[in-house]
């Protein structure tokens, strides 16, 4: 147990630096381990999650139980930071536990199912035999507890399991009462938050729910995954091995800055932008199969990266989503994933096939024609206008000179010049 207990403080001490990511950690977690339960073993999966801001008293208390836990003192916590006190309710209609294996698998540190039987190891989102750990952990440092039940098929029975945190690691406390639950899972944690966490836990849902794995509701809400770019709309999906692309192409006029936005999720778990490798080769492989060309910095926009383009005749926004299955996590915040080169090779030919598929809907977007384009509706008109500026606006000299080139009197007006040398420019 030691040795356990050494793990857990030096991940924590590690990762766990903010409540805001401490509190986003447990849910995360929590709520993947619902996935795996419902979307293997329920016909109809369904995840309610109920999130409650408690009152200032409460949070008050909290931060003062945190002030004189001599673990939390080793970890740099800003307990000055702008925090709030939530409760979390994650309840999921999945396989349930038995009472025999829920002090190993909710309470038992690296006490794991993931990867037998009919799970695949790689493809789970949940942290094997952490997860939950470190939500106990984590709610036994700000002063409560968490709690979960859980019933399994064919069982007449809810089992309850309370933990309380001690030296640093969980111990627990099993009763159980009569149920008509069919099955599934309830935890119930209290513990502080970044006052952004509800809002962060939203969009990380949102683009979760584009899998499409299961019906999700927060705070009795369904989630949805983001909206369509505006404007026409081109979508092409590809897939290719272990990987998947869905590009969504909005069409739209002529636009100082498109943007390429990228989200990628690997084994059901969306991935910050910022930390993204798989993002910035995706952007990569959008501009040279649109030939649109980077005209300012990536800006990651929570599990999205934005990167604004040169001006292109016809595009607004490209949206493309990266699935990517039997991704390994790169570290236990799952902010990035290794992957294989056969599994980027995946994700590239997914790729290029639904740029062609983009493409082949509309040809004005390959990268010929959209050169060809943004010179005749934007390079030839801005160059038209800037030389009837200097033409109208210089000396009586180069005027007079520049008219007769042109074939124009000297009555000639700004535009009259500008159809001119608009006519003058080559074509095609």
């Amino acid at each position: 147990m030691a040795k356990a207990n050494s793990t857990i403080m030096r991940w924590f001490l590690n990762h766990f630096v903010d409540v805001e990511s401490a509190f986003f950690l447990s849910f995360r977690e929590i709520f993947e381990n619902a996935v795996d339960a419902t979307t293997i073993h329920s016909p109809t999966p369904h995840i309610d999650i109920q999130i409650k801001k408690l009152s200032k008293a409460e949070r008050n208390q909290s931060i003062a139980a945190m002030r004189t836990n001599k673990t939390v003192q080793q970890m740099a916590i800003d307990l000055e930071a702008d925090i709030d006190l939530f409760s979390l309710i994650i309840r999921d209609n999945g396989c349930g536990l038995s009472a025999d294996t829920m002090p190993a698998l909710l309470g038992k540190v690296f006490s794991s199912t993931k990867g037998r039987g009919v799970e695949n190891t790689a493809s789970s989102a949940g942290l094997f035999g952490l997860g939950v750990k470190f939500a106990a952990v984590w709610a036994g440092l700000c002063g409560s507890r968490i709690l979960a039940e859980s019933t399994t098929p064919g069982d007449d029975q809810l089992h309850s399991m309370t933990w309380t945190v001690s030296s640093g690691a969980p111990s627990t406390m099993m009763t159980s009462t009569e149920t008509d639950i069919a099955s599934g899972t309830t935890i119930y944690l209290t513990g502080l938050g970044g006052s952004g966490a509800i809002g962060d836990i939203w969009r990380y849902l949102s683009v979760w729910a584009m899998l499409n794995l299961a019906r999700v509701t927060l705070n009795g809400d369904p989630v949805t995954p983001p909206p369509p770019p505006p404007d026409p709309v081109i979508i092409e999906s590809a897939t290719s091995g272990v990987a998947s692309v869905t590009l969504a192409v909005s069409l739209a006029p002529p636009r100082p800055r498109p943007v390429v936005g990228v989200r990628v999720i690997a084994n059901t778990v969306p991935i910050p932008a910022a930390a993204s490798g798989v993002c910035r080769s995706m952007l990569a492989g959008v501009k040279a199969g649109l030939g649109v060309v980077v005209d300012g910095p990536s800006v990651p926009n929570g599990y999205t990266l934005d990167t604004p383009c040169d001006p292109h005749p016809i595009l607004g926004r490209v949206e493309v989503t990266v699935i990517i299955k039997d991704a390994r996590f790169a570290d236990p915040t799952k902010a990035t994933v290794t992957i294989t080169r056969t599994q980027a090779a995946d994700v590239r030919q997914a790729l290029r096939v639904a740029l062609d598929g983009v493409i082949s809907v509309h040809s004005d977007l390959s990268p010929d024609a959209a050169d060809k384009k943004l010179i005749q509706e934007i390079y030839h008109p801005n160059l038209a206008a800037a030389v009837a500026e200097i033409v109208t606006g210089g000396s009586d000299r180069m005027k007079d000179s520049a008219l007769r080139m042109l074939g124009l009197g000297l009555d000639a007006t700004t535009e009259d010049v500008y159809l001119a040398v608009l006519q003058r420019l080559p074509q095609g």
